[in-house]
Formats: C-alpha cells, structure tokens, sequence
C-alpha cells in the first residue's frame, strides 16, 4: 500500500510558486517594470512586509527572472522576469510556468489586487 501523501508536495510547490511571485511582484512593482533599477530584494520585502524567501530568490536567478547586481540580494529585474510579470498579469485567472493564477495568491498587504481589479475593469 502506497502511504505518500500526494497532497503535501502540491501543497509545498503552490506555496513556493506564490513565495517566488511575491518576490518577484515586489521588485517589479520597485521598478515600475524597468529593467535598469536595482534594489536589495532582502530589504525591499522588508520594508513592504513580505516575507523574503532566499529559495525563492535563489530560484528567480536560476530561472533568469532575476539578475544579481553586487553584493547579497541585491538584484535588478531582468527581461524575462519582466516578461513574466506581464504575462501573469495579463492573464492573471490563468497559471504561468513560474506562478499559479495570481487571482488565487493570497496578497499580503493588498500587493497586487489594485492591479488585477484595473485589469479586469479594462478587459470588459
């Protein structure tokens, strides 16, 4: 009898995918989409109240999403990363290869409801 429950790694990779969104959503809201403006994500999500998640940084570099700029986490957002967003944006009741459907992550702090709302009022 097979007792692994299958649940819990969907479960853990829904939450990771939301962690890396968060993070990503973050610095692309800093840059107001542009790919020149650096920050240290650590002590961005600090300050927005967002939990940092280093596995999930670590992943957005890996993925190319991300693009590290001297030393700890500091980072800009990089062309694919902004691609990314927009396309999570764009369609945000539909999941991405790097997020779930943004209109099921739970936003902290009201991070990206405005956003979806005004996308919605514009695709009536």
């Amino acid at each position: 009898m097979n007792t692994f429950n299958q649940q819990i790694p969907i479960v853990m990779i829904q939450k990771q995918k939301e962690n890396r969104f968060r993070l990503l959503n973050a610095l692309y809201g800093f840059c107001q989409g542009s790919t020149r403006k650096w920050v240290n994500l650590k002590e961005l999500c600090a300050q927005q109240g967002i939990p940092f998640d280093s596995d999930a940084f670590e992943y957005l570099m890996a993925e190319k999403l991300i693009e590290p700029y001297g030393a700890a986490f500091t980072c800009y957002l990089s062309h694919n990363g902004l691609k990314a967003m927009e396309q999570a944006y764009e369609n945000p009741h539909q999941a991405t290869v790097y997020f779930p459907a943004i209109t099921n992550i739970e936003p902290l702090n009201g991070q990206w409801q405005n956003k979806i709302s005004k996308l919605q009022i514009f695709s009536q």
